[in-house]
């Protein structure tokens, strides 16, 4: 039986706020609130199943917007991204070879509330994080009459902590580095169904079970200002989401990320 997306190479860190400051004093005080809008792109990389013969792939769009006090001490930030792909794969292991043609999703988001102390480049992380993935697929190579479906879920609603570090290359400099860490847990679930048809005889394996979900983040950036309100940026973060319940498998990741970041 199929597992659901066991292993992503995706990007983004979902949580990584906009570097247009390195510290809480960086800002200036304007008496107003500020804004960034951060669009995001990534290619996202994946193992329909852990016995797959190669990678397959899918283009993942998303953006952040992000609020930050006057002083720069307190923010808050929302993000969201979509991923959609499809194709085949062949599923290879030591008992037989077959062919599936598949159809996967993903989304997430996560608001955070964020604090940077007064003359810190460390900024303190905490809010709310969704992640959903999503495989439906059909086995290619069978005999007529024959046929095997599986569709699988998985959802996680986490509470989520982290800390993020920043630092500008040397004084006065445009160019800056980010490290960012956060785990989270909360309700999870994961279903699957899948129905196999040989020889006139059918099987429908159904799971539907709830558990308790796990996340941890780790994310490291470099950002490039091209001028004082806007910043390039690039990231490369790995990941495990995973749902303890029967029949659910971790999803890992490893990713880059290419962001484009505009502060108002």
């Amino acid at each position: 039986m199929k597992k659901l997306l066991v292993l992503m190479l995706s990007g983004a860190a979902i949580s990584a706020s906009p570097a247009l400051a390195q510290t809480a004093d960086d800002y200036e005080d304007s008496g107003s609130w500020s804004f960034t809008v951060t669009p995001r792109y990534q290619k996202l990389f994946f193992l329909p199943d852990f016995e797959a013969d190669g990678l397959e792939s899918m283009d993942t769009w998303g953006a952040s917007i992000a609020a930050r006090a006057p002083d720069g001490r307190f923010g808050v930030m929302a993000t969201y991204l979509r991923s959609r792909g499809s194709g085949i794969y062949t599923y290879d292991d030591d008992i037989f070879t077959a062919d599936y043609d598949y159809r996967a999703r993903r989304n997430e988001l996560a608001i955070t509330g964020e604090y940077t102390p007064s003359e810190a480049n460390v900024t303190l992380l905490a809010g709310y994080h969704r992640f959903s993935a999503g495989n439906d697929e059909r086995r290619l190579d069978l005999a007529p009459g024959d046929s095997e479906v599986g569709s699988y879920r998985v959802s996680i609603d986490a509470a989520e902590i982290g800390v993020r570090f920043n630092s500008a290359l040397g004084a006065n400099s445009r160019h800056s580095l980010s490290a960012q860490f956060s785990i989270g847990v909360g309700p999870g679930r994961y279903r699957s169904v899948v129905t196999e048809s040989f020889g006139g005889t059918q099987t429908v394996t159904n799971i539907n079970e709830n558990g308790t979900g796990y996340m941890g983040d780790i994310a490291l950036g470099y950002n490039v200002f091209l001028t004082d309100n806007i910043a390039l940026g690039t990231r490369i973060r790995g990941y495990v989401y995973y749902v303890d319940a029967r029949g659910s498998d971790p999803i890992f990741a490893v990713a880059p990320e290419l962001n484009l970041s505009f502060r108002f």
